[in-house]
């Protein structure tokens, strides 16, 4: 942008002084020169001016998405192992009196149909300050901890978690072992863990 408004200034200035050679700028004094050229430095300065002012409110604007982006860890993420099964989490509610948290996932499969088994026994959820809360319940869709992912039907898996307290804002982590083979099959698949991070609290 400045190589190009100093690229006019220049062409600008030198047609000037040419000019006085001319008959056609033979009217055009000097004096007129030198305003016209004082006029176009105010011109570039303020261009210049401006083209600061937008850079440093497109730099600013960058550093403060870049820090919010840094500081926002109450944003839920899951990774899965599967890349055919699409975890998107729903709610975490807790419940003060019964002093439980319900963490509410969807799951959708684009596979094949899919059986589903989640291990209660190494169910956890871990909080900031590194208290480990153990599992009440696992629900995957209208069963406990087992059920059927059909193709492309989205299912509900619930995680109820026992003994925290409602000053517990937040779970840092959930490690969800589970398996999953196709339904067609009799035979066992390997467990994988999903990691969910970041499950903010809703008292």
């Amino acid at each position: 942008m400045k190589k190009i408004i100093l690229s006019l200034i220049t062409i600008t200035l030198f047609s000037a002084v040419n000019a006085q050679n001319t008959s056609m700028l033979d009217t055009m004094s000097r004096e007129n020169i030198k305003l016209l050229t004082r006029s176009l430095v105010v011109d570039i300065h303020t261009l210049e001016n401006q083209i600061k002012s937008i850079d440093s409110c497109h730099y600013n604007h960058e550093k403060y998405l870049f820090s919010e982006a840094l500081n926002n860890d109450t944003i839920c993420s899951i990774k899965s192992p599967w890349d055919f099964m699409d975890f998107n989490f729903l709610s975490a509610e807790g419940d003060r009196d019964r002093q439980t948290v319900t963490v509410t996932l969807l799951l959708t499969n684009t596979g094949l149909h899919q059986k589903l088994y989640l291990d209660y026994y190494r169910c956890e959820a871990i909080d900031a300050i590194g208290n480990s809360y153990l599992n009440e319940k696992i629900k995957v869709s209208s069963g406990n901890h087992t059920g059927t992912a059909y193709t492309n039907t989205p299912i509900r898996i619930e995680l109820i978690f026992k003994g925290v307290m409602p000053g517990t804002e937040k779970f840092n982590l959930i490690p969800l072992h589970m398996s999953s083979t196709d339904a067609s099959s009799r035979g066992a698949s390997q467990k994988e863990l999903v990691e969910i991070r970041n499950v903010k609290i809703d008292w």
